[in-house]
């Protein structure tokens, strides 16, 4: 019995100071979550590398004599990139090949840097690809980039990998409105001659099929271009994405991401209107237009319909009225007969006094000769 009470105090005690322990350390780890910033509690916020983080090197192009920058940047501000190795792969104009691994170099907490080179004989190929880490030691590897190390000075030509690095691209106005042009204008940041640009759309309007394809950029000056989206292309509703694709003066290209905007207001009922004058591109002249069969058959069938519905309400409302007038009519006579008969008892009541009045005086009178004659005989 001692023994029983002796174990079960020294399991009290034991789970006392393991509920104890366990706060300290959840208060410990609270106050070491608060008192951290953001980066020590989140990692990679995407599946893909490309997502999560971009890579630029440059030059693009290098001579024998060029060593190669490679960077990377976190692409979420709050993302710290804990370490990162590129594995590098080198081709030589003979064939032979050398392999090798080297880290980055930190920058801040979101970039970080390395420099590889100069590989001195023209014609090496250079492949490597990226091992980044998170805060969390989580590992995020890049495709393969593959560099060509050439022998000719260029003067000119992209200097970083991706199009916002070295393109700026201006869409005037942002938000359109309906039947409103759009100007995409196109500017090299560096100052780098733009051989040449395309932009290329795809066009969905309001209860239409979707339409797809491409102009050539107008040139303003040797770094900048423009191209404007015609207002054909912006009917209340319409949805318009489109992407520019830009080659420096070696025919180098570098491509933009998809651009997306809508037009404002939805067309919910498209009225039957046909153009008449249409081009052998597919312009329409919009400024005659003619009713289709559509609404000339919806038209007709409204007024066999309305035709003998007014007919039938008229003479319904012409009997209504004929009715009214007629009782109307016959009130009056009413009416007029009663004052008739009003004028008759009248003139009844008035006769009849008149013939008492009569009969009174003739009484009287024959009453006077009678008094006359007896005073003579008296």
């Amino acid at each position: 019995m001692k023994m029983k009470k002796i174990i079960g105090f020294a399991i009290v005690i034991t789970f006392i100071f393991s509920m104890a322990a366990a706060n300290t350390c959840f208060h410990d780890a609270s106050e070491v979550q608060m008192d951290g910033t953001r980066q020590g509690v989140i990692g990679w916020q995407h599946a893909d590398f490309a997502d999560n983080l971009e890579v630029d090197f440059s030059p693009i192009k290098p001579k024998p004599t060029d060593a190669i920058t490679i960077t990377i940047t976190s692409l979420e501000p709050d993302i710290t990139i804990q370490m990162a190795i590129v594995d590098i792969t080198v081709i030589f104009p003979l064939g032979s090949m050398s392999t090798g691994s080297r880290s980055f170099q930190r920058i801040s907490e979101t970039e970080m840097k390395i420099m590889i080179g100069p590989y001195e004989y023209n014609g090496t190929s250079v492949t490597f690809f990226i091992n980044a880490y998170d805060y969390n030691n989580v590992p995020m590897q890049s495709p393969a980039y593959t560099i060509e190390i050439v022998g000719e000075e260029r003067t000119g030509g992209w200097t970083h990998l991706t199009f916002d690095s070295n393109i700026k691209l201006t869409q005037t106005p942002a938000a359109p409105n309906a039947s409103e042009p759009v100007m995409i204008t196109i500017e090299s940041i560096e100052g780098v001659p733009i051989e040449g640009a395309n932009l290329y759309f795809i066009y969905t309007p309001v209860g239409g099929s979707t339409e797809s394809g491409g102009w050539a950029f107008d040139r303003l000056n040797f770094t900048a271009m423009e191209r404007e989206i015609s207002a054909n292309f912006h009917p209340a509703g319409a949805n318009i994405s489109y992407w520019v694709v830009v080659w420096d003066e070696y025919s180098e290209l570098t491509k933009s991401e998809p651009f997306n905007y809508s037009i404002p207001g939805v067309v919910e009922f498209n009225y039957p209107f046909e153009y008449t004058v249409e081009d052998i591109e597919g312009n329409v002249d919009n400024s005659e237009w003619y009713p289709d069969t559509v609404i000339i058959m919806s038209m007709a069938g409204i007024a066999m319909l309305a035709l003998p519905l007014f007919a039938y309400l008229y003479m319904e409302e012409k009997r209504k009225l004929e009715k009214t007038e007629s009782l109307m009519a016959k009130e009056k006579d009413k009416k007029d007969n009663s004052k008739e008969d009003g004028a008759k008892e009248e003139e009844e009541k008035e006769a009849g006094k008149n013939k008492d009045g009569i009969f009174k005086r003739k009484t009287k009178a024959s009453e006077t000769p009678d008094a006359e004659s007896e005073e003579v005989d008296a």
